[in-house]
Formats: structure tokens, sequence, C-alpha cells
């Protein structure tokens, strides 16, 4: 979550205790296989404007460091968003395992549809970056 914690130094989004429960979800989601990607960013009428994306899965790998949050970015009128994806393990649970695990979440999410990248906003392949532990990895991408 350091670069959650990076863009609350940087813009003032999302708060601490947003950012601890972001980690909790993540963690509880991923210990369950169920979280195949999640959204972090900031959008302006709608469309992303700024957008972190981690995809979750697979075995271990690289290991970079986290960072590289832009320090120059426009988010005039931009309002804060975050966009969950379950993996498809998710769906194969009962409807009351389902409740069992969100009744574990500390975010109630909605069915919204993922908000789509402005014009112009691009995912930066020089910002890519993968975390693992022995067993798992995780992906990061960056949309500006």
């Amino acid at each position: 979550m350091a670069d959650l914690n990076a863009l609350r130094a940087l813009y003032g989004k999302p708060d601490a205790e947003m950012i601890e429960k972001f980690a909790d979800e993540y963690a509880i989601l991923t210990l369950e296989k169920c979280l195949e990607k999640i959204q972090y960013g900031f959008k302006r009428n709608g469309l992303i404007v700024f957008q972190l994306e981690y995809t979750a899965g697979g075995a271990g790998g690289s290991d970079d460091r986290p960072g590289g949050i832009p320090a120059t970015l426009d988010l005039r009128d931009a309002t804060w968003f975050s966009y969950l994806t379950y993996a498809p393990h998710y769906y194969e649970l009962s409807t009351v395992e389902r409740a069992a695990l969100e009744g574990k979440l500390p975010i109630k999410r909605t069915g919204d549809d993922p908000p789509s990248l402005a014009a112009g906003v691009y995912f930066v392949d020089a910002k890519t970056k993968s975390y693992s532990t022995e067993d798992f990895r995780t992906r990061r991408r960056v949309a500006q």
C-alpha cells in the first residue's frame, strides 16, 4: 500500500483509514483467491485521468520497489475512485460462501461499471512493476 500512501502524501487521497481498509480487502481476497484486479485512481467527468491497476495471480517473480507516482498530475475537479474485479473463483463460490466472504470485507462494493480511460490517458510501460512473495505475484500498471 506504499503507492496509495504516496498518493495521499501528494494529493490528499485516499485517507489513511481507507488505505488500511484497502490493504485488508486486498489481503482477504488474495488469500481466498478471489481477486483478479483492483484499480485505484482519480477520474474527471467519469473518465480516468490517473490510475494504479493491480492484477493478482501467478507464482512469485521479480520484486520491484513501489514508487514512481508522478508529483505533477492535474487533478483539478477530479474525484477519487476504486474499482474491484473478482477472479473467476469468486463466482464458483456458493451464495452462502460469497456472503460469508463479503461479510469479512471492510469495504462494501456496489455493482458499478468500471470507469474508462480519458482521451490521452494511456498505460505507461516504464511504470509497470511486479511485487511477489514466494508463491504469489501482483503486477502494477499505471495509466496517466
